[in-house]
């Protein structure tokens, strides 16, 4: 179900409340989205308009959206063209999806200026264009004459979009049906009146007086995963109606950016973490084979020792000489370096040996934090599933080592009801939050035993109901979200402890209980999220 012309002309006609108001304020939220401040009627507006490629639309809105600091030059002559502007109409084009907001504005030197915004809401071709006087000033998108053959979109020309097919709404019903008697296709409708989607045309292109009805009803309803401008009784879904379009689009579109936004930014935060646990794994292996080379340190030793005993035999220039080796009474063949003396041969070896094993009491420990390091990113990689837009903030922040900005209030995921509250840990900032400041020493702690998830407190009551839904949540986030009979462990805060020499985020526990789960995603999605 599309934004298509037919949508847009509801749009438009809900919008006319906007009419004579003044334009005192235009902002940019990013390079794509905009926020116009309208008086209108005694009535302070905001009209948020985005010609990003997947989320194109316009709407009315009540949100509270944060100004991007890196202005554009659209943005700059929009402001310069549109700001204390007067909206003489706001106007859709022939049925298509593009809309005119007209304005009158006087310019520096006090003339009248006829000024258009045409927003253009087509997919990846939208674009917003600011004409003066019927002349391009500039435009999100530029089009070259050698990019399309249809049109043109550059500074200093005209306007210009061909419509060469009926709009709907001028049409009464008499002579809908004899435009009809030719329409025999929901193709041939598409292609005789313009903003019609094949959806619509579809279920009634061999119906006038359905396809009438359709593009005259009004009843904003938002789907299981789209929206539009009526109800489809036929369609058999969950449905929200909304008492206006701008409504509608403001919820549907928040959602779906911010699902956009979290999509981009954990695809991003799952590349950095898994290059990480790739490479400490890569390090892992050369550790573990750099210890067991210096676990074998010892032949070094003798053949340093069978060397100086048998200085008399080496000639420099040798590269190589046999010995017997005492050790083991056999003949051992030691590599000599003909650049060098004997002695310096025998000593080369000894210092070997002596770094080798050195090697064999460090490299332990580097294989402990090169493990400790791929447990710490594979806690993220399970973090990053279940986060919403704040997490995968605070885990960027995290990874980029940036310091925490004390004003801004950590968010929790919290479930509650009369006798409980249930707080979730999402990343490693709000772990340590839970554990540090929010949970009392005698509250309950939970986590998924032997794999990662978030850590869980329950707070409140404690009984076998509380026990269990706090279970049900800390199995739903984790790696274990789709297994059976899941293991989680739980505890008193007051139990846990930081383990020495490792991230914060890593705690021992004490005094523990363990409690078999079988997630049931259902059960937790019924839960109270506060």
């Amino acid at each position: 179900m599309p934004v298509d012309g037919l949508f847009i002309h509801h749009l438009v006609n809900e919008l006319k409340i906007l009419d004579n108001g003044k334009i005192n304020r235009v902002n940019q939220v990013s390079p794509t989205d905009f926020l116009f401040s309208v008086r209108s009627n005694g009535i302070n507006h905001s009209l948020f308009i985005t010609i990003h490629t997947e989320l194109a639309h316009m709407n009315l809105t009540k949100r509270f959206y944060e100004n991007d600091s890196n202005i554009t030059n659209l943005t700059v002559l929009l402001r310069k063209y549109v700001e204390n502007g007067v909206i003489k109409s706001i106007s859709q084009v022939d049925n298509d999806r593009i809309i005119c907001i007209n304005l009158s504005k006087f310019d520096e030197i006090g003339d009248r200026i006829d000024v258009k915004l045409y927003l253009e809401l087509m997919g990846r071709h939208s674009n917003l264009v600011l004409c003066v006087n019927d002349k391009i000033i500039t435009a999100y998108k530029y089009i070259n004459p050698f990019e399309s053959e249809n049109r043109t979109v550059l500074p200093n020309i005209n306007y210009e979009i061909k419509i060469t097919k009926l709009n709907p709404f001028v049409l009464n019903l008499d002579e809908l049906k004899k435009e009809f008697e030719t329409i025999l296709t929901p193709k041939d409708l598409t292609n005789r009146f313009n903003g019609v989607s094949s959806f619509i045309a579809n279920y009634t292109y061999n119906d006038y007086k359905l396809f009438h009805s359709f593009i005259n009803t009004f009843s904003p309803t938002k789907y299981e995963k789209n929206l539009y401008y009526m109800d489809i009784n036929f369609i058999n879904e969950e449905k929200t109606h909304y008492e206006s379009l701008s409504e509608l689009l403001d919820d549907y579109y928040y959602e779906k950016n911010k699902t956009n936004e979290i999509r981009v930014r954990s695809n991003n935060l799952i590349h950095v973490v898994r290059n990480k646990i790739d490479k400490y794994e890569r390090k892992l292996v050369n550790l573990n084979n750099d210890l067991n080379d210096a676990l074998n340190c010892e032949i070094y030793r003798i053949k340093g020792e069978l060397l100086y005993n048998n200085l008399n035999k080496i000639n420099k220039g040798d590269t190589s000489i046999t010995l017997f080796n005492y050790y083991d009474n056999k003949d051992l063949i030691i590599e000599l370096d003909p650049s060098i003396g004997p002695n310096k041969n025998a000593s080369k070896y000894f210092q070997i040996y002596n770094k080798k094993k050195n090697a064999c009491k460090i490299i332990p420990n580097q294989i402990d934090e090169c493990k400790s390091e791929i447990e710490f990113y594979k806690l993220l990689e399970s973090q990053i599933e279940f986060s919403n837009i704040d997490d995968i903030l605070g885990i960027a922040n995290e990874l980029n080592q940036k310091k925490k900005n004390t004003k801004n209030k950590i968010k929790i995921t919290t479930y509650k009801t009369n006798d409980y509250t249930i707080y979730v840990g999402k990343n490693n900032e709000q772990n340590a939050y839970l554990t540090k400041n929010l949970a009392k020493s005698s509250d309950l702690w939970f986590h998924v035993k032997d794999m990662p998830s978030s850590h869980v407190i329950l707070s409140g009551l404690v009984n076998e109901e509380s026990i269990r839904c706090a279970s049900q949540i800390c199995s739903f986030y984790s790696k274990a979200k789709y297994s059976s009979s899941v293991p989680v462990i739980y505890t008193q805060v007051k139990n846990l402890k930081r383990i020495p020499n490792k991230r914060n985020c890593f705690l021992s526990y004490a005094n523990e209980k363990t409690i078999y789960i079988d997630p049931d995603i259902d059960y937790v999605n019924s839960l109270n999220l506060r």
